[in-house]
């Protein structure tokens, strides 16, 4: 969702309450990569210098982007490939602004049962204190796993997604 003119994001019908539900868990901007001017505002707002982590969850659609935001010295995260994986890896581009880049996988972390179900009684106990805030779920009977799979597609869902027997 972006700041620039042809990005308002309160006319954009395609977010489907998304940006209220990232402000709301503390982001001060919120931005579509599919919008032309997202890399200009992102650079905009951080007065040319470029953001000091990228989180990308989406992959080959994003990937370009992550490179053309980051700041020198900077991180990105390629935790997920929703989109694909990226089709090429620019070392040598990561190299010139210093760019540090991880790509972890859950097996890294946990390696046995037993971390396993540390690691789960841990998530489990952080949800039930609060400390995720309000989650948000999208519930469907096992009916609609197609719906769900349209839905997730076309990103109108929010959250999890939850197929209901």
């Amino acid at each position: 969702m972006g700041e620039s003119p042809g990005c308002d994001g309160d006319r954009y019908d395609g977010f489907g309450g998304k940006k209220e539900v990232v402000l709301a868990n503390g982001a001060d901007h919120v931005f579509l990569a599919e919008c032309s001017q997202f890399v200009h505002s992102v650079l905009e707002i951080t007065e040319g210098r470029g953001v000091d982590a990228v989180f990308d969850g989406v992959g080959k659609d994003t990937f370009s982007y992550s490179l053309d935001v980051i700041r020198k010295g900077g991180k990105i995260v390629l935790y997920g490939s929703s989109s694909g994986q990226p089709e090429h890896i620019d070392h040598a581009a990561l190299r010139e602004k210093s760019i540090v880049m991880a790509t972890p996988t859950l097996s890294a972390y946990i390696t046995d049962h037993a971390t396993l179900e540390a690691y789960a009684a841990d998530t489990f106990d952080a949800l039930r204190s609060g400390i995720f805030g309000e989650l948000a779920i999208t519930r469907y009977p096992l009916s609609k796993a197609n719906q769900a799979q349209a839905d997730l597609e076309a990103r109108k869902t929010t959250g999890s997604v939850i197929l209901i027997p």
